[in-house]
């Protein structure tokens, strides 16, 4: 069975242990195994950090919510998780709840494609920056978790469990 690593900001939600239950079932029944952050169960940053880096390296590929989180990109330590898995060589499969194209969730962008700050902003289509999107295994912000779920147990070759 293998085994994917739920990357994400999902952590941080008061509800992120009917979360991360509700995505364990959900991979189980793909015939994936779920092997989920352990921020909630470690008191110290060095211990959230070596926990999560044995999981990714314990997992064959990651599952990663790029949903936008404070602010219009993905959580930061996400983005750290994907770069780190892909340079293990490990597939990344990624989904957001707005897969929109980043420069739309920007805002007003000028004729010069600067925002309001007068910053480049990246207008490759992509429903995140560059280095996040184009790296994922399949090419794809899927919609859902499910989506992203249903193409990782394909990549790996997976099978459903039965009911």
């Amino acid at each position: 069975m293998a085994r994917v690593y739920l990357a994400g900001p999902d952590v941080f939600f008061r509800n992120c242990g009917a979360i991360f239950a509700a995505r364990t079932r959900a991979c189980a029944t793909l015939g994936l195994q779920a092997l989920v952050p352990v921020d909630g169960t470690k008191l110290t940053a060095e211990a959230i950090f070596q926990g999560n880096v044995a999981l990714i390296d314990a997992a064959d590929g990651v599952i990663a919510n790029i949903s936008p989180f404070r602010g219009p990109h993905c959580d930061v330590g996400t983005a750290w998780e994907m770069a780190y898995a892909t340079a293990k060589g490990k597939p990344v499969f990624a989904y957001s709840s707005d897969p929109r194209p980043l420069l739309e969730r920007l805002g007003a962008v000028d004729a010069n494609g600067r925002d309001a700050d007068g910053l480049l902003a990246e207008n490759f289509a992509l429903a995140e920056n560059l280095m996040i999107s184009v790296p994922v295994a399949d090419g794809k912000t899927h919609a859902t978790f499910e989506e992203a779920a249903r193409a990782a147990a394909a990549h790996f070759g997976a099978k459903p469990s039965s009911p």
